[in-house]
C-alpha cells in the first residue's frame, strides 16, 4: 500500500508502531517524520516519536516532544498518554498522577488505556 501511495496516512501510523514495537527506531522515527512532513501539527507523530524516545532511554528528549504533542492538542488522548509516560520516565511522577487525575476527572478513560497499550 505505501508503494503505491507513499503518504497514505494510516500505514504510516501504523508502521512508527510496528518498527518501535520491533525495535527498529530509526524506521520508526523514519515514519514519524514522513507524517510531519505531511503535518507539522500531527500530534500523534510527535506522540510515537517521543514514545520511540522512549524505548531508546532518550527520556528528556521525549518529554519535550511529548510536551510538544500535547501543546499541539491537548485533547489528543494519545499525546496526553504520552505526556504522562514521559514524565513518569523522567521521574516526575507528581506531574504524572495530576495528568492522570486530571483525565479522570473529565472522562479521558480511553487515555488511561492507552498508557498500558504502550
Amino acid at each position: 500500500m505505501l508503494e503505491a501511495d507513499p503518504g497514505y496516512v494510516p500505514i504510516l501510523r501504523l508502521l512508527t508502531s510496528s518498527e518501535r514495537e520491533g525495535g527498529h527506531y530509526a524506521e520508526s522515527i523514519k515514519y514519524c517524520e514522513k507524517l510531519l512532513d505531511i503535518n507539522r501539527e500531527y500530534s500523534f507523530a510527535m506522540a510515537s516519536e517521543a514514545r520511540t524516545f522512549l524505548k531508546m532511554k532518550k527520556d528528556k528528549e521525549a518529554l519535550k516532544l511529548a510536551q510538544n504533542a500535547f501543546d499541539t492538542d491537548r485533547k489528543d488522548g494519545y499525546a496526553v498518554a504520552t505526556l504522562a509516560l514521559a514524565h513518569h520516565f523522567n521521574g516526575n511522577t507528581a506531574r504524572r498522577d495530576e495528568i492522570i487525575n486530571a483525565g479522570k476527572k473529565i472522562h479521558w478513560l480511553p487515555f488511561i488505556w492507552i498508557i498500558y497499550l504502550m
